[in-house]
């Protein structure tokens, strides 16, 4: 990268010519990724953040957002369609003002097959044939790369949330005769699957609702029960934990999520309102609370409130909380942001006893009302910015350019080409 800086026109005494624009190559681009990451850091503290709308395009859509692009997965209709089986993906550059790079429609999946986008690929699960298509995401149409196989009649999947990385893909699912719940786990480089079992026995009514993959570990959410993390390179469980009391036939209706960052995990709590922080070997370092002045989420007893997602961009957590109000009959869906930081004191403190948990603050960023009736919100979040997926529309806050406002005609000029940002 070079920066080029245009100077005087100056004509030396020997008449040699005019001097032409003097190239300076960039002593340091790491300077200006910290300057950035800075200020990105500070407008997620103070939450300042331009504030914008992107087309929406069915109720049954599926959205993924990466550093560089959205991703939209339509199945069931298509407009002046009604084919059950079709399927729709439009790919958008979040780093070019959100123009189509492109779209690719057909039959990718019929109902015995499951599709995931998960980062930078789509997987595609053929049920019946017991195999895993993998397609690479880019800025051109996807492109089949591998093809994972397991063994006939051994797991049924997926039975629970799947994850990725670029290194290994674990799918939940039921072990067969026994039912009892495991996740698959494939090396996608090398095809190679491995079957990651509880480190004692489980009622078969649980099953691994989350999971996620970070580096060459594996996690694994028991409903909001237990958390277990293996070594995906061998199988070994490296820890197991219990996180709450909660038992299969509990009736209430409860969420469950996973998190997974640079050696940190964030996982449910005994309290549904409370985001639990652990290192990526299973202990716990702390835990994320509505702020204080956000009593009424917690000790409203007209009011029942459960974190229903979180995200983690950095060392910064965005969490969405439903706050169900019985005498409103009504959702408030709650978006709130911590920074969590502070716990990284404790990450290299192994052997300083029992330590006290840290107790980090979450403050809102956003809010709005749902009906009862309605369609759940989504959650996404990249280095910059938090998509909040609601039924009528993506709705973002950018907090690299927070002093901007998206003006009434930006919006309309580029709602006409099915996408805002």
């Amino acid at each position: 990268t070079e920066i080029k800086i245009e100077r005087e026109r100056v004509t030396d005494t020997d008449n040699l010519g005019t001097l032409g624009p003097l190239s300076l190559s960039l002593t340091s681009p790491y300077k200006l990724e910290y300057i950035v990451a800075r200020r990105v850091k500070s407008n997620w503290a103070e939450g300042h953040y331009k504030e914008g709308m992107i087309h929406h395009f069915s109720e049954e859509v599926r959205i993924g957002a990466s550093q560089d692009y959205l991703v939209a997965l339509e199945s069931g209709r298509l407009r002046a369609w009604n084919i059950r089986d079709y399927q729709h993906i439009q790919a958008y550059d979040l780093l070019d003002g959100c123009q189509l790079l492109w779209e690719k429609s057909g039959l990718l999946g019929r109902q015995y097959h499951v599709i995931r986008l998960l980062g930078s690929h789509l997987y595609i699960l053929d049920l019946l044939m017991e195999r895993v298509e993998v397609y690479h995401i880019g800025r051109t149409q996807p492109t089949p790369t591998k093809v994972l196989v397991q063994q006939p009649n051994t797991v049924r999947i997926p039975h629970g949330d799947m994850s990725a990385s670029d290194k290994f893909l674990a799918v939940p699912g039921k072990k067969v005769p026994e039912n009892s719940p495991v996740i698959c786990c494939w090396n996608i480089q090398t095809g190679e699957r491995r079957i990651l079992s509880p480190d004692r026995a489980v009622c078969p009514f649980r099953w691994f609702q989350k999971s996620a993959v970070k580096d060459d570990m594996i996690y694994g959410l028991l409903n909001r029960f237990r958390l277990i993390g293996w070594d995906g390179r061998d199988g070994q469980v490296i820890f197991s934990l219990d996180l709450t009391n909660s038992s299969p036939g509990d009736n209430e209706e409860t969420y469950s999520w996973l998190e997974a960052g640079p050696d940190i995990l964030l996982t449910v709590h005994q309290d549904k309102f409370v985001v639990s922080i652990l290192s990526s070997c299973g202990r716990v370092l702390g835990k994320v609370c509505p702020a204080d002045h956000l009593d009424w989420i917690i000790h409203d007893p007209e009011s029942v409130s459960m974190v229903e997602e979180v995200c983690l961009t950095g060392m910064t957590a965005v969490i969405r909380i439903l706050n169900y109000s019985i005498q409103k009959n009504s959702i408030s869906c709650i978006i709130l942001s911590s920074d969590i930081s502070p716990v990284l004191g404790r990450l290299n403190r192994q052997d300083e006893g029992q330590l006290e948990e840290i107790i980090l603050m979450a403050h809102v960023v956003a809010q709005h009302i749902e009906p009862l009736d309605s369609p759940h919100c989504q959650l996404l979040v990249n280095d910059t910015k938090v998509f909040d997926v609601q039924p009528l529309g993506i709705k973002f806050y950018d907090y690299l350019i927070p002093e901007e406002r998206l003006s009434v005609g930006e919006l309309s000029s580029c709602d006409s080409q099915g996408v805002v940002l």
